[in-house]
C-alpha cells in the first residue's frame, strides 16, 4: 500500500476571480426529521454574511478547510474530470461552500436531485461544535477550477435527520438542501431511488461511482498529480455492503468529497440513480469507505422536500 502524500505549501491568497465577492445568505428555514416518530421540527433564522470568495489559498490547518473524512484504499485510483459539462452525471455534481456561525468556511460536495434541490452529507452543513447549522451554503454544479458553467445559488432551507445531532454515524449522515433558484434546470439532476441490498452488492448487475471535489494538495497515484481546489475527481467501483441506511464500497475519496452522491448503474437500465451520499470511513478499518443509503423512509422524506 502506498503512503498517501500530502503537500504543505504556503502560498499567497490569490482569488480565482480577482476581487470577486458574493453574498452567502443564511438558510432561512431549518428542518429536522425524526425517523422514529416521523415528525418534523422547523424554525427560522434571518442571519446573513458577506464573504470574499478567495479559496485558491492552501490552508495548512485542514480542520478550517475540510471537515470531511476520507480514505484511500491501496493506491489512489481517483481520476480527474476536467470537462464535467460533457456528462449528465458530472453536470449534476456540485461543490458546496459552507459558512458556519464560528467563522469556519469549508467546502464539500453535493448532487442535484431536482430543479432546486441538492443532496449532501449532514456533517457538511451541521457541526454542533461550530455553532450548529451552516449560516449559508453556496452550490455550484459542474464547477471546474474558477469556471462555474451554470453559475451558483444558495440554500434557502437545510434539512437533516434529528438523530444526526446525537449520533453522527453514517446511517444518519444525510441532508437535503432546498435552493433559492432552480439551477438544476440548467445543470440537470439525477433522481433518487431505493435499490435492494441484494442488487447493490451484485457486481455483475450493479456498479457505483462517486464524483466530488477534493481540497488542494492530495496526491492521486493513478494520475500522478496533486489535486487543486475546484477540480472534480471521481472513481467507479462496487458496493460491497448495503443494509438499512448504510452502505460500504471500495472507492477512494479525499477530503472535500463528503456529500457526493452515490451514482448507481444497474444492468438493463440506461440511466443512473442516486442511492445514497458519501460520508467517510471507519477509523479502525482500511479496506472500504462508507455512505448513508437511501431506504424507503429516507426516499419518502426526500420526496417530501423535493422542488
Amino acid at each position: 500500500k502506498k503512503i498517501l502524500h500530502f503537500v504543505t505549501v504556503f502560498v499567497l491568497c490569490i482569488s480565482f476571480i480577482i476581487g470577486a465577492t458574493y453574498t452567502v445568505f443564511a438558510a432561512s428555514v431549518y428542518e429536522e426529521y425524526n425517523c422514529f416518530t416521523q415528525q418534523k421540527k422547523s424554525y427560522t433564522t434571518h442571519n446573513w454574511e458577506q464573504v470574499n470568495e478567495t479559496p485558491s489559498y492552501l490552508v495548512t490547518d485542514n480542520s478550517n478547510y475540510d471537515i470531511q473524512p476520507y480514505q484511500v484504499v491501496d493506491d489512489c485510483n481517483l481520476a480527474l474530470i476536467d470537462t464535467p459539462t460533457v456528462s449528465p452525471i458530472t453536470r449534476a455534481c456540485c461543490q458546496i461552500a459552507c459558512l458556519f456561525p464560528n467563522g469556519k468556511y469549508v467546502y464539500g460536495s453535493a448532487v442535484m436531485i431536482g430543479p432546486s434541490t441538492a443532496l449532501t452529507a449532514a456533517h457538511c452543513v451541521y457541526k454542533s461544535e461550530w455553532g450548529g447549522y451552516a449560516k449559508g451554503v453556496s452550490v455550484a454544479p459542474a464547477r471546474y477550477l474558477s469556471n462555474r458553467p451554470y453559475g451558483y445559488t444558495h440554500s434557502s432551507k437545510i434539512s437533516i435527520p434529528t438523530a444526526f445531532k446525537t449520533n453522527t454515524s453514517h446511517g444518519n449522515d444525510i441532508a437535503v438542501l432546498n435552493l433559492q433558484t432552480a439551477i438544476g434546470n440548467k445543470s440537470g439532476y439525477i433522481g433518487c431511488k431505493v435499490i435492494s441490498p441484494y442488487t447493490m452488492i451484485d457486481s455483475y448487475n450493479c456498479s457505483i461511482e462517486i464524483n466530488g471535489y477534493p481540497g488542494s494538495g492530495y496526491y492521486a497515484d493513478l494520475s500522478e498529480q496533486y489535486t487543486k481546489l475546484g477540480e472534480m475527481w471521481g472513481m467507479g467501483g462496487d458496493c460491497i455492503y448495503a443494509s438499512g441506511k448504510k452502505m460500504r464500497y471500495t472507492i477512494d475519496t479525499f477530503p472535500g468529497m463528503s456529500g457526493a452522491g452515490i451514482v448507481t448503474h444497474t444492468y438493463g437500465v440506461s440511466y443512473p440513480f442516486i442511492t445514497g451520499v458519501h460520508d467517510g470511513y471507519p477509523t479502525n478499518i482500511t479496506r472500504y469507505n462508507w455512505g448513508t443509503r437511501i431506504d424507503n423512509e429516507y426516499l419518502t422524506w426526500i420526496n417530501g422536500l423535493l422542488k
